[in-house]
């Protein structure tokens, strides 16, 4: 079941997201097993914008997805299942709930940033239809969005920013 998050799921959203994140250190990228997880206030404010939805298996939270809404192209900012579940079909079923949100608000484009080296992970997005934004067709966002990912720590040589066209397309 997908549902918008309450404020009573925010305990949930750092386990979750640390979890997800094993995976991706295991997979070669220690760096975004930092411990760190989505911060108490963007939570809190994505609740209250109804710009955060889980998932429930059994009564239970078992993933997320986050995005903002900036005029005219929504971004995903996260979307987290715990391994025990990813495979099954939840990610997608995030996934589509935000693009079918994007396509109802009338939104022309949905990006997000990724790793592109990790074998799940880029092509994931690529079967639902995002292409890689070349670097000379990066937006003013993607470049502020990747200058504050690097001053975090990330390794912008692995990761790509992509963008779903959803402009005409009913995509549910």
């Amino acid at each position: 079941m997908l549902r918008d998050a309450t404020l009573d799921d925010v305990a949930f959203l750092g386990p979750i997201e640390a979890a997800g994140d094993a995976r991706f250190a295991a997979a070669g990228h220690p760096e975004l097993a930092d411990g760190s997880t989505i911060p108490l206030d963007v939570a809190r404010r994505s609740i209250a914008e109804e710009r955060l939805i889980v998932a429930e298996v059994d009564g239970t939270v078992v993933a997320w997805a986050q995005f903002s809404r900036d005029p005219g192209e929504w971004c995903l900012g996260q979307i987290s299942v715990l391994p025990e579940h990813q495979g099954t079909g939840i990610g997608t079923a995030l996934l589509g709930e935000v693009i079918a949100r994007a396509v109802t608000a009338g939104v022309r484009t949905l990006v997000l940033n990724t790793q592109d080296d990790v074998p799940w992970n880029r092509p994931w997005y690529e079967h639902v239809g995002f292409v890689v934004v070349p670097e000379a067709q990066w937006t003013a966002t993607m470049r502020d969005d990747t200058a504050a990912q690097v001053a975090a720590g990330l390794d912008w040589s692995t990761r790509v920013h992509m963008r779903l066209t959803l402009a005409g397309t009913d995509r549910r």
